[in-house]
């Protein structure tokens, strides 16, 4: 099996790269801070996908706070991509910049099919050799 592109240290699995890959996580971490969130780590993406809107209990900012989910996952999705395919080193403070603008920016378009679509993918991707499966 390949390993994981951002790490190198274990499988690149869809668990290990959305969620348990050491770099990752302490992005997820990093957003968490920022929004005075305290959680514990999910062992799954599924996991994360299902537990994160009920981690801010303000109606107010759940929709925001979806998006950060959503726009992390793509930047992640397309981050391995280029390191794996152009060798582009990740820039983890630039990518969390870029969440956190894109999730706040309400002047910020989004192709919200194209980015639930990609969500979808990156869910159902569970390692090199697989191919997608939308549900």
């Amino acid at each position: 099996m390949v390993g994981c592109p951002f790490c190198e240290e274990f499988p690149e699995t869809r668990d290990h790269l959305f969620v348990k890959c050491q770099f990752v996580w302490n992005l997820w971490c990093q957003l968490c801070r920022w929004w005075g969130v305290s959680w514990c780590c999910p062992q799954s993406l599924e996991e994360l996908y299902t537990q994160w809107p009920g981690l801010v209990g303000n109606n107010r900012a759940r929709a925001p706070w979806v998006v950060v989910f959503f726009v992390n996952i793509w930047n992640l999705w397309v981050s391995r991509n280029k390191l794996v395919f152009e060798a582009k080193v990740v820039d983890w403070g630039k990518m969390l910049e870029s969440v956190w603008f894109k999730a706040t920016q309400p002047s910020y378009c989004y192709d919200l099919s194209t980015l639930l679509i990609n969500a979808e993918s990156a869910l159902a991707w569970n390692g090199p050799g697989c191919t997608f499966v939308l549900k």
